[in-house]
C-alpha cells in the first residue's frame, strides 16, 4: 500500500509543482500513518495508536489532524512536531461527540 501511495503522492507534487509550486504533498492513512512528499524526498511518520474503545466519532478527525498540523507549520515546528499535533488534535476529536473537541487549543499543541 505505501508503495501505491508513494506514485500517487510522486503523480500529485509533479502536477502541482508545474500548476502551483506545492511544496509538499501529505497523505493521511490512519493507523499506518502519514507520508509527506517534499520535492524528491518521502517522509513517513508512523500512526499512532488510539484505544477504539473511547473513539466516540470519526466525524472530524481529519480536519482537527490538519489544523494542528498546519498551527505546527505557521510556528515553524519540525515535520515530525507538526505531525504530532496533527496526531494529537485528531485523537481528541476521535474521543469527542463534536465535529472537533473543545479540548484542542493553542496550549495542547505548544504553539511557540
Amino acid at each position: 500500500m505505501i508503495v501505491q501511495l508513494t506514485k500517487y503522492a510522486e503523480e500529485v507534487s509533479a502536477k502541482a509543482d508545474r500548476e502551483s509550486r506545492l511544496a509538499q504533498v501529505m497523505l493521511t492513512m490512519g493507523a499506518d500513518g502519514v507520508l509527506i512528499y517534499e520535492g524528491e524526498k518521502f517522509h513517513h511518520f508512523e500512526g499512532k495508536k488510539f484505544d477504539e474503545g473511547k473513539i466516540k466519532s470519526v466525524v472530524g478527525a481529519g480536519d482537527s489532524f490538519l489544523g494542528g498540523f498546519t498551527a505546527g507549520l505557521l510556528s515553524k515546528q519540525s515535520l515530525a512536531d507538526c505531525v504530532e499535533n496533527g496526531q494529537l488534535c485528531a485523537e481528541k476529536t476521535l474521543a469527542s461527540e463534536k465535529n472537533v473537541s473543545p479540548e484542542i487549543t493553542p496550549a495542547l499543541i505548544q504553539l511557540k
